[in-house]
């Protein structure tokens, strides 16, 4: 930190006595906010009473060192933090670029500092803090850099781009799930110049989101930059480049992407054609929907079903004239039954959907609730219930169209400090039960646990309620405490075991059903239970009530992937169990945890006695090496025509410093193993030979 940072924050000059606590009122507003709460408010009752608005501390501006020492260097500041919490306590220390202050919070969050550090810190152009963080837990993980690549990129910080780039960050690599290329990111924030200059580095979008960077290229009138993209283009972006104009309303760009996909007046197959023209009813105005309608359908008639689509997609359009567009369409005879299916999740739902009835008779649907309950509009789902509804309503068709949609809107979870849950999932619930039209027992049950996955007690207590009602044999199981227990809400836990919910192992550790998904399709099922959590509050009432404890080791796996050092202390100090083998530490190994997180256990495994196959892990971890290569290997060959075979000697993948540094610290371990054994072997050995003839023990001594 700079000295003029320090000096802002010198507090020892008592300001009251210079200013009266009115005129310090007026100086306050000139100051950055946490000075105010940290330095100006605590000088005298007179400026704390002066400045009560003033009074929050906000962790993503700079806060001075003393202050923020004094309270996070406490053991207890984050003992009821989730580890959630705690990455966000990290990133947006991070962001501030105080090194002072990061060098506590990692400290007092017991985390190995990850992706999400580092992008913060790249996105605030804190380059300092980016090269501390590199230090200490991202150097052999290199591949994390390319997500803080991308968090540069869209914040428009070259200078950070630029010092990723030189440290391992790569522009040729997918940045991994759920993360966009730095070309996409840089044009979602608009920084034409940004992507322009990325291109000039070797970069190239995906193909999948290639359209977002031509659209944001065209909006920005940037026809250089535009060309360049289209000539670079691979064939297989075209088609979602058509798609994105379309869905802009960007009828020129989309009108020469389609000529180069389809020449000769060639039209797409029916599936694509429907989506083309459902999406020009989105994006488009009237009279760019009125040429294409006209173009594609003169070439090959949609189907019914198609046509539906088509004008369900222009009621629930973005543009001003949606009403224009959805009157044409209806003149040109599509079917209207549905029109308002796919408006009811819009924010002026009502608005939409009462215009519908008027002009053109539409009666709603029972499958509108769903989407008006997906998007958590109270006042829709209102105003549906006062309808006569179209459709059957009977208990199997609630739970198929309000089931995920309840679903959806209840996994909200607590990933913020100190922000408690929505109240719209309760109102929503008393609605659709207010009209009778809960979905059957299994999906409230399920909605039942992810109200308690995030901490929503209102909400479980009422869904609870419900559940004994359909069923008075409903009963509270240990899966239930788990799910509660991940939301690292101590509350909830002790609200559980009141209405009897059993204790058992789960609720440490527990990996969900197959069954259980998130709303999004592709996710894993969670992981829950209180060591995912990563809240000391929470496994410490499991061991206060007496909790038993999973006997192999499970909640220490999942500690270690997640690299949250505390709470493997946590779970040691608790004295849960770590197996009867190293079966958690091969596992560990296998999933990928961070270095820090493998020591740690290896050293609890050491304290325990616990022998570990140095050998057999060194083996081990080679497999997944040469297995991950191979993968890399048959990615980097996709669509390849040539093919020169595999070949391990010649492969070398991106993160592959991870393995080797992981491989030479088990070889290490391996040797200081077989160098301790060999040590207790000779004294054995040489107490027994002491007492026989010197000739052998001379022997030995030489040898």
């Amino acid at each position: 930190m700079s000295e003029q940072k320090q000096a802002a924050y010198d507090v020892s000059v008592d300001v009251s006595r210079i200013f009266e606590a009115h005129i310090l009122r007026y100086i306050a507003f000139c100051l950055p906010i946490n000075d105010i709460a940290c330095a100006l408010r605590p000088t005298n009752k007179a400026t704390w009473e002066a400045l009560q608005e003033c009074a929050l501390i906000f962790l993503g501006d700079p806060v001075p060192p003393a202050v923020f020492a004094a309270h996070w260097s406490d053991p207890n500041a984050v003992r009821g933090l989730t580890r959630v919490q705690r990455t966000r306590l990290l990133s947006l220390t991070a962001a501030t670029g105080d090194l002072a202050n990061l060098e506590v919070a990692v400290a007092a969050a017991g985390l190995v500092p990850t992706a999400d550090s580092v992008s913060a810190a790249a996105a605030a152009g804190e380059l300092e803090a980016c090269t501390w963080l590199l230090e200490r837990g991202l150097g052999s993980r290199a591949w994390e850099l390319d997500r803080a690549l991308s968090a540069a990129a869209r914040a428009n910080q070259r200078p950070a781009c630029e010092w990723l780039l030189g440290h391992g960050a790569s522009l040729a690599e997918p940045p991994g799930w759920g993360a966009e290329d730095a070309v996409t990111s840089a044009a979602r924030g608009a920084h034409l110049d940004m992507v322009g200059w990325l291109l000039d580095q070797g970069a190239a979008p995906s193909e999948h989101t290639y359209g977002v960077v031509l659209v944001a290229a065209a909006k920005g009138e940037r026809p250089d930059l535009l060309e360049r993209l289209l000539s670079k283009m691979p064939e297989g972006a075209v088609w979602g480049a058509i798609l994105a104009a379309a869905e802009a309303g960007l009828p020129e760009l989309m009108h020469r992407l389609y000529e180069q996909q389809f020449p000769e007046r060639r039209v797409p197959p029916p599936d694509d054609l429907a989506r083309l023209l459902r999406t020009v009813a989105t994006g488009c105005d009237l009279a760019t929907l009125q040429h294409w309608w006209h173009r594609l359908r003169g070439s090959r008639e949609p189907s019914h079903e198609a046509k539906a689509a088509v004008i369900r997609a222009a009621a629930a359009a973005h543009t001003p004239d949606w009403r224009a567009k959805v009157t044409w369409l209806a003149e040109q005879g599509l079917p209207t039954a549905s029109v308002g299916l796919e408006a009811a999740g819009c924010p002026d739902a009502v608005e939409r959907l009462t215009w519908l009835q008027q002009e053109l008779g539409y009666c709603p649907q029972v499958d509108c609730l769903a989407f008006a309950v997906g998007g958590g509009n109270e006042g829709t789902v209102r105003f549906l219930l006062s309808q006569d509804l179209q459709g059957t309503f009977d208990e199997e068709n609630t739970s198929r169209l309000l089931g995920p949609a309840l679903v959806n809107v209840t996994f909200t979870c607590r990933e913020r400090l100190y922000e408690g849950p929505p109240r719209r999932t309760l109102e929503l619930l008393r609605l659709v039960r207010e009209a009778g039209r809960l979905p059957a027992l299994p999906c409230l049950g399920q909605v039942f646990e992810l109200a308690l996955y995030g901490g929503h007690l209102e909400a479980a207590s009422w869904l609870l309620e419900e559940c004994t009602a359909r069923n008075p044999g409903f009963r509270l199981s240990a899966s239930h405490l788990a799910w509660g227990a991940r939301s690292g809400s101590v509350r909830v836990m002790e609200w559980l075991r009141e209405r009897g919910c059993p204790l058992g192992p789960e609720a440490w550790d527990m990996q969900a059903d197959e069954g259980e998904r998130r709303p999004d399709e592709d996710a894993y099922p969670p992981q829950v239970g209180a060591a995912d959590s990563g809240c000391q509050a929470a496994l410490e009432w499991l061991a206060e009530a007496g909790c038993e404890m999973p006997t192999y080791g499970e909640p220490y796996v999942t500690a270690a992937v997640n690299g949250d050092l505390r709470t493997l202390a946590v779970l040691r100090r608790l004295r849960v169990p770590l197996g009867t083998n190293s079966g958690a530490l091969q596992l560990v190994m296998c999933y990928g945890a961070p270095l820090p997180a493998v020591r740690q256990l290896a050293g609890m495994l050491a304290e325990e006695a616990i022998p570990v196959p140095w050998a057999e892990a060194k083996k081990t971890m080679e497999g997944v090496l040469e297995y991950q290569r191979w993968g890399a290997w048959c990615e980097r060959r996709r669509g390849a025509e040539d093919d020169d075979g595999w070949d391990n000697r010649n492969e070398r993948m991106r993160g592959e410093e991870w393995f080797e540094e992981l491989l030479a610290w088990i070889e290490a371990q391996r040797a200081a193993a077989d160098k301790e054994s060999r040590e207790r072997r000779w004294g054995r050995e040489g107490g027994r030979s002491g007492s026989g003839r010197g000739r052998k023990t001379r022997s030995r001594e030489c040898w």
